[in-house]
């Protein structure tokens, strides 16, 4: 899932082939995008066949990798939609390595898990789009990497460790655009 997930009105998710919003696949649905699934599914591989389908997350030390959490601390409560992307390098534009969309109430802070993270050391970002503008990042949204500078800038470096297996929890707060 790309940023762009987060700008899909709740309950979509951003299809990366043709970024189109797509209604989030149901519990036993054929999948081949982790996101397809919704916020409480994962898209696992089934046992006996050469299928993925949607289906409840692993279990925290499964074999589909690591699972990350941590919690978004805000200036204020608000009511948005957004994203958690993991990346291999500070660069929006390019791929996560997995990702997870956020729904918030108004309530805060906010708590967030990814499974199946692969092991390594990666920049974590996190959007609210507060004023549900579908677009780019605009003045309004909260936002912020892990370990950002004091102007939500992401680190100079890396910074996220995730291990081979287990959970490891990775909290951060969000400024205003």
């Amino acid at each position: 899932m790309e940023v762009a997930d987060a700008l899909c009105a709740t309950g979509l998710w951003c299809e990366p082939l043709h970024h189109s919003c797509q209604t989030w696949l149901h519990e036993g649905d054929h999948c081949v995008y982790g996101p397809s699934c919704g916020p409480d599914l994962a898209c696992i591989k089934k046992e006996a066949e050469l299928d993925t389908v949607c289906g409840p997350m692993p279990p925290d030390d499964g074999p589909l990798g690591t699972t990350v959490n941590g919690t978004l601390t805000l200036p204020e409560a608000v009511g948005a939609k957004g994203t958690v992307a993991i990346y291999t390098a500070p660069d929006l534009a390019g791929s996560p390595v997995a990702s997870t969309v956020l729904a918030s109430n108004g309530a805060a802070p906010i708590n967030y898990r990814i499974s199946g993270v692969p092991a390594g050391t990666y920049f974590i970002f996190a959007l609210l789009d507060v004023d549900h503008s579908g677009g780019s990042l605009t003045p309004g949204d909260y936002w912020g990497w892990y370990g950002q500078d004091s102007d939500g800038n992401p680190p100079a470096t890396a910074n996220a460790v995730v291990p081979a297996s287990g959970s490891v929890s990775f909290d951060f707060n969000l400024v205003l655009k």
